[in-house]
């Protein structure tokens, strides 16, 4: 009843988003060295009349078992080229947006050119745009995902694999893979300031990564010594709560206010 109950509730917030129970937050990614945000991630969420707030993990898996992923990956995909849409007008030139995507939209065969036909009539840049997917999409699939990643990257669409460390890719796997970028997983970073440096491995996934030509984004960082470490360690960007916590609308174009 509660599966209903949500599922409901997320269908009824598609059909008239001004209900506004769904919504999109957006955390900032920082630039390493300059400290600037460069841009946000979108991340859904929802508050419901049955039970308020209920956590992204389980209303995405209800929206996966009862087939509304792609009516909802749709939805925070336009509307995080809308928000794209007003930090441009705002002055926020080259800011980028980056958009989780589920293994089921990659499977469609229509996803291309839907992505495209959305970017086309925002006027956005692709290259402003960023795609992040999970190890575990990559396995099921895999050739006709990464070719998939290809004709994306192709279009000027930049790809990031998400949550890194935490599945079964391997540096060798890396190299085949049409990527750009890492996202290296929590995990890793709650580490740093816990165990001595050596036995850090952060920073060598950061060098073993750049030796590929990707880029790194720390997720997860909370403190000033995790920072230090990472910008040490030639980390690209940075992503966690030391710098923001994911914001509404509003409050993520005063945060580049105030950085300015």
């Amino acid at each position: 009843r509660r599966e209903e109950t949500i599922e409901s509730e997320i269908i009824g917030s598609l059909v008239d988003p001004r209900t506004e129970k769904l919504f999109l937050v957006y955390q900032p990614i920082i630039d390493t060295r300059s400290k600037k945000t460069v841009g946000f991630e979108a991340l859904a969420r929802l508050k419901t009349d049955a039970f308020g707030y209920v956590s992204p993990t389980e209303f995405i898996e209800i929206t996966e078992r009862r087939h509304l992923i792609n009516r909802l990956g749709e939805w925070i995909f336009q509307s995080s080229l809308l928000f794209l849409k007003q930090l441009e007008y705002e002055g926020y030139e080259g800011m980028k947006i980056s958009v989780n995507i589920s293994g089921v939209q990659l499977m469609d065969s229509s996803f291309r050119s839907k992505i495209m036909d959305r970017i086309i009539s925002s006027r956005i840049n692709p290259k402003n745009v960023n795609l992040e997917v999970t190890e575990s999409v990559l396995f099921d699939n895999y050739e006709f995902v990464n070719k998939t990643l290809r004709m994306l990257r192709d279009d000027g669409i930049t790809i990031s694999l998400d949550d890194f460390g935490t599945g079964y890719s391997s540096f060798a796997r890396l190299r085949e893979l049409n990527i750009d970028c890492i996202k290296l997983d929590k995990t890793f970073i709650n580490n740093i300031g816990e165990v001595m440096d050596e036995n850090l491995l952060s920073g060598d996934i950061i060098s073993l990564s750049h030796r590929l030509g990707l880029k790194v984004v720390a997720e997860g960082v909370e403190n000033l010594g995790q920072v230090m470490y990472l910008e040490k360690k030639n980390c690209d960007m940075l992503q966690g709560y030391y710098f923001s916590k994911p914001l509404l609308i509003d409050d993520a174009i005063q945060f580049l206010r105030k950085q300015q």
